[in-house]
């Protein structure tokens, strides 16, 4: 459920058995957070580099064709950053990654809704899972809710750690009527 790399045998992670107070339904990740793939989220990220988002988004595209399709979702959401790191940044990574899913799965993006409404630490700089909880605990809010009830959502990002940011957008969304959300990250760190 929630993307960790787990033996071939098993089925969940003992997290996950533990019952924890997930609110997506399942999760994947393309990838490790590491080598290669980790250099270039960080380049995208941090340096601004956006022409990255294409190939990376076409490896989450070539994975969410091969494990997503047989999956009822009716749309993308990205997570959002928030207002004033957009325009910093100039761009929303999750949104740029979003691109090629939506292609391979004939979704829509929504952008327009879920909104980060207060600015928080960068998760990565956080060192313990209770620091990342409380630093996005009611970040996200749905400023114009499309028409959520009933809907299965895919939330997207480019980084699943703690997953401490998609199950507060999770929630978020199911608060807002929709019926189930999972996510697909590019990568598990």
């Amino acid at each position: 459920k929630c993307g960790k790399s787990i033996p071939e045998l098993k089925v969940v992670c003992a997290e996950c058995q533990k019952g924890s107070n997930y609110h997506f339904t399942r999760s994947w990740a393309t990838c490790h957070y590491d080598g290669v793939l980790r250099e270039c989220i960080h380049t995208l990220k941090y340096r601004g580099k956006v022409h990255l988002a294409r190939p990376l988004g076409q490896l989450m595209a070539d994975f969410a064709k091969d494990h997503l399709n047989e999956i009822s979702m009716d749309m993308i959401i990205p997570v959002p950053l928030h207002s004033s790191k957009k325009r910093e940044r100039e761009f929303n990574q999750a949104e740029l990654l979003s691109r090629g899913v939506s292609k391979a799965l004939h979704l829509p993006i929504v952008t327009n809704n879920l909104k980060r409404i207060r600015p928080t630490q960068p998760q990565s700089n956080l060192d313990s899972k209770e620091e990342r909880l409380a630093n996005i605990r009611d970040a996200f809010k749905l400023t114009s809710p499309p028409k959520l009830t009933g809907k299965s959502i895919l939330l997207i990002d480019d980084l699943f750690t703690s997953g401490s940011t998609v199950n507060e957008c999770s929630r978020t969304l199911l608060d807002g009527g929709a019926q189930e959300v999972v996510v697909l990250a590019l990568a598990r760190g």
